[in-house]
Order: structure tokens, then sequence, then C-alpha cells
């Protein structure tokens, strides 16, 4: 299936940006290091370190640092930014920096701190986060001599009275009279300092708000991939029109027919359409155990973080203003009914194998509605293939790749759990990994209607006990329980998948779980806190409906 290029199709975060940052940053290996051609001349200049995600994104700390007297001045930091965007920042600012080794970046930066601090000048306070970037300051990192301050003396280069007051009672008390210098610099050209709204004010370093418009995010998109998108949609694209004139097409074809695309979305991102009718700017909230939206991988919507650090989806403006007329009433056309059932059923299915064929998912709906004589499972299966944009992103041919998933026989077409998996030889590889997990094991269709009714679903016979224990020893409400039962069920997933850092279901326990307990607690508690995770852990499906955690079963 086509997707949007550069972008991940599953991401999970349980902590907020400062909790990343202090927890992970350090963790993901270290890319390219800048500082500025003048540092040394000028006497400041800005440093940056980038951080590498397996994804492909970076992370940076930017630092604006005083190597004659003050240290730190400021700092900031940019989460999961493109290659391209990194150096697009550095092009708008006009900076004049040069890549050099992490090492001499590590040096001028700490150097320059410790030269403040001799001056009883402590780095800003923003550099209590951005400091994560950094390695820790030790002995494994290689020492660099530098020349910190003005020909020997700390030397304060002030651009207002207001600094200057700031800085000078310290280095009297520090230094002493005439062991440093002063300058008074006001300059016009130089917004860094004297503007408190300039151009490198983290708020604004962030992506400006306003409404986006689908040609913004379609542009972001391969051709090709646009292409698949389109066939998908059902759409009539020219092939061999220019790439300007396929997009114009795209979002035109899009745009003309809203009824039809609605009919095909998944229930959850018409719900976020819905909402987001009386949303600023159409940023509708999503919950970090649903996958990414479709609306998402189609140019429909865009991926975007709230002031506290929630994922939420940005959807464009055009894409909005057309489908809202249409939403009441596509939800009522009776295909769209039975694409419910038909994705409910599939979607569930594969979470709980990782994969499952139509002939199975058919069996599964023939056994679950056998009472409802008036629902032909093979009319229903033909009604919605093709016509529902969740199926399509899961189906995977096994019969000739270049034959539709829609031409093979039931039994040759394959459905993948969107967690987190491209292609049937990889989820099956990740199948294979974890056949020593405890909890693993093969449930057959009766056991799954048996314990889930319609929806399949497979709880955990310990979940109450567990999320009990959480309560009443540990101190924790009921709403930080859900988070903790979900965070352990999702790490143990994925703790055996090479792009996952979020660490083992153990380390986070102890670490998050034990550690910052509400309730105070000895050895015993300790060892009854590990006997509960054990029984709990050894009790847990290996796939849940959707990703929601098995305390969180019967609220569904």
């Amino acid at each position: 299936m086509a997707k949007k290029k550069n972008k991940k199709q599953k991401g999970q975060q349980f902590l907020s940006p400062e909790q990343y940052i202090r927890q992970k940053a350090r963790t993901l290996e270290i890319g390219k290091c800048y500082v500025d051609n003048d540092l040394e001349k000028a006497g400041e200049g800005h440093i940056i370190v980038s951080r590498k995600h397996t994804g492909g994104r970076v992370s940076i700390g930017f630092y604006l640092v005083d190597i004659w007297c003050v240290g730190v001045k400021r700092s900031f930091y940019r989460l999961r930014m493109e290659d391209y965007e990194l150096d697009e920042m550095i092009d708008s600012y006009q900076l004049n920096l040069r890549e050099c080794s992490y090492d001499e970046v590590h040096n001028w930066i700490y150097g320059a701190i410790a030269f403040a601090e001799e001056a009883g000048i402590a780095p800003d306070k923003s550099f209590n986060l951005t400091q994560y970037f950094l390695e820790e300051d030790d002995d494994d990192i290689p020492l660099m001599e530098f020349d910190f301050g003005r020909k020997g003396k700390h030397t304060l280069v002030a651009s207002s009275n207001l600094e200057a007051s700031r800085y000078l009672p310290l280095l009297e008390k520090n230094l002493g009279k005439g062991n440093y210098d002063y300058i008074l610099r006001v300059d016009e050209d130089d917004d860094f300092e004297e503007d408190e709204d300039d151009d490198f004010d983290e708020d604004e370093v962030e992506e400006s708000e306003g409404p986006i418009y689908m040609r913004q995010l379609v542009d972001d998109i391969e051709i090709n991939d646009l292409l698949g998108c389109a066939a998908i949609l059902g759409l009539k694209i020219d092939t061999k029109a220019s790439e300007e004139e396929i997009r114009r097409q795209y979002i035109e074809g899009v745009l003309s027919d809203p009824y039809d695309i609605l009919c095909r979305l998944p229930n959850e991102d018409t719900a976020m359409l819905e909402t987001a009718q009386n949303e600023h700017d159409n940023r509708v909230f999503y919950p970090d155990n649903y996958r990414m939206p479709l609306l998402y991988h189609y140019g429909f919507a865009d991926e975007d973080w709230d002031e506290d650090g929630n994922r939420v989806i940005q959807i464009a403006k055009d894409f909005a203003d057309a489908m809202s007329p249409h939403l009441a009433t596509a939800s009522e056309e009776p295909a769209n009914m039975g694409r419910l059932i038909m994705e409910a059923v599939i979607d569930g299915l594969a979470n709980l194998f990782g994969e499952i064929r139509l002939d199975e998912a058919k069996r599964y709906i023939k056994m679950v509605f056998d009472h409802k004589e008036d629902l032909n499972v093979d009319r229903l299966s033909q009604l919605v293939m093709g016509h529902s944009l969740l199926l399509d992103w899961m189906a995977v041919p096994l019969g000739p790749a270049h034959q539709s998933v829609y031409e093979l026989p039931d039994d040759q077409v394959v459905f993948l759990s969107l967690y987190g998996w491209n292609t049937p030889e990889k989820l099956r590889d990740k199948i294979a990994q974890r056949q020593t997990i405890p909890s693993r094991k093969d449930y057959t269709m009766e056991e799954i209607i048996q314990s889930s009714s319609v929806l399949p679903i497979i709880p955990n016979p310990e979940a109450k006990n567990f999320h009990r224990f959480l309560q009443t020893t540990l101190g924790y409400d009921e709403e930080e329980a859900k988070e903790i039962s979900f965070n352990l069920w999702y790490r143990a997933q994925h703790e055996e998948d090479e792009s996952f850092e979020d660490g083992t279901y153990q380390d986070y326990f102890t670490k998050e779980v034990l550690r910052q307990a509400p309730k105070r607690i000895g050895m015993k508690q300790m060892n009854e806190a590990i006997s509960a995770l054990t029984n709990y852990m050894n009790a847990m499906p290996r796939w849940i409906l959707k990703g929601h955690s098995p305390n969180e079963v019967n609220e569904l």
C-alpha cells in the first residue's frame, strides 16, 4: 500500500516532550553537530547538536553560547525534524555554521559553562532540559583545550543596560573590581537579545499555527504513492500528466466526491472529522493507543503536537469543509454499516493473530452472526471489499503480485495487523521470535467467540487483580493504572523490535512504576509487585484489539 514518504506509519509516545528528552534523548545516536564559524572571533555563537531517530528523523538541541563570559545564554530544542527541515532552519536564519565533531561542541559548551561559573554565572534555565541532548560531562569525552574569555579576562558584552545590570554585580562579587571587562554594544541588526519576540525564540521556531490545506500535504507524498492512493480511492487520474497536474487532479477528485470518501473511511477517522468541526484549526487529539489515522496517509491531515505534548491530527481545511455537510448522511449508508462490521472483525482478528485470511474472517462472521438470517457474508464481503480504506491498507495478496486482492480467492487474501508491520515476511519473522513468550498461544475461533461475543478480543484473566494491586498497594488512581497497563502491553509486544527505543517492560515497571509510586513501598511490597507483574504478564495475550490494554476490554 502507498505510504507517505519519510514518516512513520505507526508511533507511540507515552511521555511529554520534556519527559522524553530527559529519559530518552541520550539513548539516541549522535548525529551532525555544528558550531558558529565566528565563535572565537565574536565571543558568542550558535551551536547545534542533533540526535538521530531510527526512522530517519532528528531531534536537536540549539544553543547560544558566550565563550567570553556568560556561558549558555539561551537554548531550545526541536523534536523529530526531517533532515531537510534542519537544513532549511539553518539557511532561513542565515547562520554561519560549520559541521564539526561532537567532542568539539561538547568542549565548547561545557568549557564555556565552567568559565562562566568562575564568575558565579549559571547557564540559562533552559539548559536544565537541553543538556540532555549532550552526553554526560565526564572523562569519556576527550578534553580539548580552548581559550575562553577575551585577552584572558571575563568580558561581558551586553546589548542593553538591563542585561548589564543582571551580570555586573556577579562579576564584581566573584572576580573583584578590575578583574573583568565590560562592553555595552547595542547592535540594531542583532535582534537575538534585544527583542523578546525575536526569530530565535523557541516559540517562534515552532511552526506557526493556522489552517493547512490539502495541497501542502499532497506535495509531501511521492508521486507513485499518490497514484496508489488514487487507485484505492477510485479516482480517475491521467498518469501521463505532469506531477503538478497529477496532484491537482488528485485533490480535485477527492474534494468533488466527499460522500464516497466518507463511506470508505474507518469509523475512528470520521469521528475525528466530526470533532474537528468545533476545534481550532481542525486540530483533533488522538490517543496514543490508536494507530496513525488513515486521514494522514492520503494527504487529508497531518500529525501535530499540542502545547502539552499530546499528539493531534490537523485536518486540511478544504478537506474538512468539503466533508462536513455529508457526515451525518454518510454514516447512515447501508453499505457503510456493513463495512463497519467487516472492519471490526478483520481488524480485531489481525491484531490477535498478526494476520488473518479472508476465508477465516468470513467463517468467524458466520459463526458470530448465525442468528441473523438476513446477513449474507459473501454478499457483504463483495459489497465492502474495495470500498474500505482500512481493509485496503491491511490487505496483501498471497497470489501473483500483479493481481488485485479482489481478483483472488478468499484463501489467498491476507490482512495484516497495522501495528508496526510492513510486509507478511517481516511480521512472520517477528512472530517467530516471540515463540518463547509464556502467554503466547494459538486461539481457536471458538475460544475467541466465547471470550468476546461479537468483537474478537481475548481478555487477560489477571487484569483485575493487577489493576487492584496498582491502586491499593502502590497508590495509583484508575486512569494511571490504565496507562501503566497499556505501557506494559505495548513494551511486551515490541521490545524485540530493533527499532524499539522504549526499553523492556521490566525496566519500565521497576524504574518508572515502582520508583514513582504515590505510596512508599518497602521490600515486602517490592516482592509483591514483582509477583503481581509476573502473573499479569504471563497471562497477557499477544495481540489485543486496537492496542487496548486488557483492563479496558470490558469497556469496549
